[in-house]
């Protein structure tokens, strides 16, 4: 876990280091490698990159050597940060395949980098900040690699699209101004928002990374593979009295049905940890087609079973475009 504080004061260190050390100019691609566990380093790494001005490249198709030489010769990226662990990985399996180093390209583990510790008086640098906040690349469905530019802009407006849509469900405050003041004053500590969509591309990114740090919200990320233990999801959910879950059609369906089969195993997870959804206001699914049969499943067998009182309203598909980054 890390705290606001830590969050941002790595951030600014990544920063400092790519302003000071990297000869690259604002607009500049910076590719970003990290795992999908590694959303802490990942999400330092991005913000350090919308602080020093560049523009962040995830690549998450760590294992396809090909994709990955692509996309690093496509947006001429010629700074890659990442971490010692996959850096290490990543010259076992070049040696072994017997491949050529990407040229021309330098490689920096930013979980090496420490903290910023500004000079006594001094503010940070002045914010500078270009159009293009990322470039998201994803499979078209015909198999080919697409590159998706996402401007600040873009990002901005989906956030407060999104900030007002949670902050008009019941149970949260009533109004979007009452939301605003309270991100200002620092009152209340905003949402708590689980997700086991991978956090480094589409909606895992927006609501998980961005929606984050914009409003000031905590994210509870859990690997995917979580959802396949019975119970395991449910107690989490508890645990962490979430108030948003991201999640999609496959992982509610294994939750759902296993419950079905076995509902002790999901009650009985923990002794004397009864599962309880009163918490969650929403449960948000990525998806591009609306399953109505199952939303009943879900809400009346498995949502009202762990206590959520408003089982059939909270289940809220989302159309999220993959060739408009999620959007």
């Amino acid at each position: 876990s890390i705290t606001w504080e830590k969050l941002a004061s790595r951030a600014e260190k990544v920063a400092q280091v790519i302003r000071d050390k990297s000869n690259l100019y604002r607009g500049d691609r910076v590719a970003l490698i990290y795992r999908d566990a590694e959303i802490i380093d990942f999400a330092v790494a991005l913000m350090g990159c919308f602080i020093a001005g560049v523009v962040a490249v995830p690549i998450n198709s760590l294992e396809q050597y090909h994709d990955l030489n692509f996309i690093l010769t496509s947006t001429q990226a010629h700074l890659a940060l990442t971490t010692e662990n996959n850096l290490k990985n990543f010259q076992r399996d070049i040696t072994v395949q017997k491949l050529s180093w990407p040229r021309g390209v330098e490689w920096w583990k930013t979980n090496e980098f420490g903290s910023y510790h500004p000079r006594k008086k001094e503010d940070a640098p002045a914010l500078v900040v270009p159009d293009l906040a990322y470039i998201e690349f994803s499979r078209a469905p015909t198999g080919d690699i697409r590159g998706v530019v996402m401007s600040h802009r873009t990002i901005m407006h989906q956030m407060s699209c999104l900030s007002a849509i949670v902050s008009t469900v019941p149970g949260g405050s009533s109004s979007t101004k009452q939301y605003e003041s309270r991100i200002l004053t620092g009152a209340g500590h905003g949402e708590t928002i689980i997700s086991y969509l991978d956090p480094r591309q589409g909606i895992g990114l927006t609501l998980g990374v961005l929606l984050t740090v914009y409003g000031g919200h905590t994210t509870v990320w859990l690997e995917d593979r979580a959802v396949e233990t019975p119970g395991l999801y449910a107690h989490l959910i508890t645990k962490y009295r979430a108030t948003l879950m991201v999640a999609d059609y496959p992982g509610l369906k294994i939750s759902a049905y296993n419950y079905q089969q076995d509902p002790m195993a999901t009650r009985h997870y923990k002794k004397n940890a009864e599962p309880n959804f009163s918490s969650v206001k929403l449960c948000l699914i990525d998806t591009l087609t609306v399953d109505a049969e199952f939303h009943e499943i879900l809400a009346d067998r498995w949502l009202r079973p762990m206590r959520n009182p408003r089982a059939r309203e909270i289940v809220a598909p989302m159309l999220c475009l993959p060739e408009h980054g999620g959007m």
